[in-house]
């Protein structure tokens, strides 16, 4: 992929899908689509092993804040090339979403998130997910990309095992004395991923 095409990713709405996968479509997150995004994240469901979810107590101003902050990276990434979001469609359903940003307090890593509704879990939509997003993380203009979760996510832990990526216990402290994870996988040679195999279509300006 040539460095203008790499671009188009940050610049262009566009459709992913996975030839040994037809059931799945992953679909970028643009501001139009931000219903899912706020619809995932407000739902307490789909944050079962944080033991203080902020959707739990979800008020107007979390969904302010919420469309805020990725409205700023959606911008900011069309030049940076430093953060990528896309939803998961199973069977015509958006039932997830992969997330990946530069973290602001450590510039040149990006952190790589997940997030699976129910009825997406336990049946590989997550591994596929996670494969495709390590994949993506070449595309962006960072030197390191980590997942960091929580001890109870036995699920997450146990698939970034069976890709082989090692896990450290090291916690993540956001403003507020906030702790979003007490497990890291660092150190990920997404390169790795390069050769994933998916097929790509641009449908039109990313707004």
């Amino acid at each position: 992929m040539t460095s203008s095409e790499s671009s188009k990713f940050f610049t262009e709405d566009w459709t992913i899908t996975i030839p040994t996968h037809p059931n799945l479509r992953f679909i970028r997150l643009i501001p139009t689509r931000y219903n899912h995004l706020v619809r995932i994240f407000s739902n307490p469901l789909n944050d079962p092993h944080n033991p203080a979810p902020t959707s739990a107590n979800w008020k107007e101003s979390d969904t302010h804040d919420l469309i805020k902050t990725y409205t700023q990276r959606y911008t900011s990434a069309k030049t940076a090339h430093n953060a990528l979001a896309l939803l998961v469609e199973e069977k015509g359903k958006i039932v997830g979403i992969g997330l990946m940003h530069e973290l602001e307090y450590q510039p040149g890593v990006a952190n790589i998130g997940t997030i699976l509704e129910e009825e997406a879990r336990g049946h590989g939509v997550g591994r596929v997910l996670m494969e495709l997003l390590l994949r993506l993380s070449n595309e962006l203009d960072v030197g390191a990309v980590e997942v960091a979760t929580m001890k109870g996510n036995s699920p997450m832990r146990g698939l970034m095992r069976s890709l082989g990526i090692g896990e450290t216990e090291a916690e993540r402290i956001l403003p507020g004395n906030k702790k979003v994870a007490d497990v890291m996988f660092k150190d990920i040679d997404r390169k790795r991923w390069k050769d994933f195999e998916f097929e790509l279509e641009f449908v039109g300006d990313g707004g």
